[in-house]
């Protein structure tokens, strides 16, 4: 147990650095076409490969490519990728501090 913890924290820090680089794009080198067509390539199959298949048996195989190509192409927008990363970090502030949403915040009625 004490050796599993370090791994979770690591993998969990890896994912962080990983998603602030894709947000804040600290990362300014300049990816090859062919980095772009594999990157791409293995994200697609990977939300295939995401899905189970008893989603493709529902809905039908074709249904499940035709919509996850979709998504992925709709996930290629990178202003709309932030706007995302954005509303998602919004929504779990006021879920860790609900304090924080209170509509109105009383004042002080002296004058």
């Amino acid at each position: 147990m004490m050796n599993y913890l370090p791994d979770i924290v690591g993998k969990c820090i890896g994912e962080e650095n990983k998603y602030e680089d894709a947000v804040f794009c600290e990362n300014n080198e300049e990816r090859s076409p062919e980095d772009k067509q594999r990157r791409a390539k293995q994200t697609f199959e990977e939300m295939m490969n995401y899905l189970p298949d008893i989603v493709g048996k529902c809905i039908g195989e074709e249904n499940k490519y035709e919509g996850i190509q979709l998504l992925f192409n709709c996930l290629q927008q990178p202003l709309l990728n932030k706007q995302i990363t954005y509303v998602l970090l919004d929504i779990a502030v006021e879920e860790l501090f609900p304090e924080l949403s209170a509509k109105e915040i009383p004042r002080n009625s002296r004058m």
